[in-house]
């Protein structure tokens, strides 16, 4: 036995043990980090990890994209954002895996789910009060069976889609064609007329 062992009290003992102990655990969990997207594929990425640090390289991670299946960003390589860690494993919920979570520990890279951040490198909106969506292709819109749809695209332009046996209706057209742009629709005595 040394004699700092000898010399020190066993209530400090127990209680410095203790705290490894709980600190051993608390670096076992997971931890929300900087990462940047390396492949996407559907709902699910694989990021690197944006740490610098010389004590270990962190490995890429197959994760989850932080969205809901009706609104998918559409996320490309080297889109940066955070991942966020579970206090459980996910595999049932992103579908990576199998098994019903349970609270025993998982690696601390196991149940990651990235979600995409704002920065100051993104364009100005065009209306800060507005709700804007854009993709680097355009934009579609649609029910969940496909049969309803809006692109806007600028390979097509605007294309709505309107399932058969359906009709497109506009509830309310200006009544004059005074003051209107080129191009707009206007209502004259129950005819639809382009300005």
């Amino acid at each position: 036995m040394s004699i700092a062992a000898q010399k020190t009290p066993i209530a400090i003992s127990l209680e410095n043990q203790s705290q490894r102990k709980v600190l051993d655990a608390i670096a076992l969990l997971g931890k929300a980090l900087p990462a940047q997207i390396v492949s996407v594929s559907g709902f699910i990425v694989t990021v690197k990890f944006l740490l610098n640090t010389s004590l270990f390289t962190l490995p890429q991670v197959t994760i989850g994209l932080g969205c809901s299946q009706y609104g998918r960003p559409p996320m490309q390589p080297g889109d940066r954002g955070l991942v966020f860690p579970a206090d459980t494993q996910i595999n049932e919920v992103n579908g990576l895996g199998s098994g019903v979570a349970d609270l025993s520990i998982t690696g601390n890279l196991a149940s990651l789910t990235f979600f995409p951040s704002g920065s100051k490198s993104f364009p100005a909106p065009i209306d800060a009060n507005a709700y804007e969506i854009y993709g680097q292709t355009g934009v579609i819109l649609h029910d969940t069976a496909k049969t309803t749809m809006l692109k806007l695209q600028p390979a097509l332009g605007a294309q709505l889609t309107v399932p058969l046996g359906k009709s497109l209706q506009i509830s309310t057209l200006p009544v004059s064609a005074a003051g209107l742009p080129v191009g707009s629709l206007w209502n004259s005595g129950g005819t639809v007329k382009v300005v």
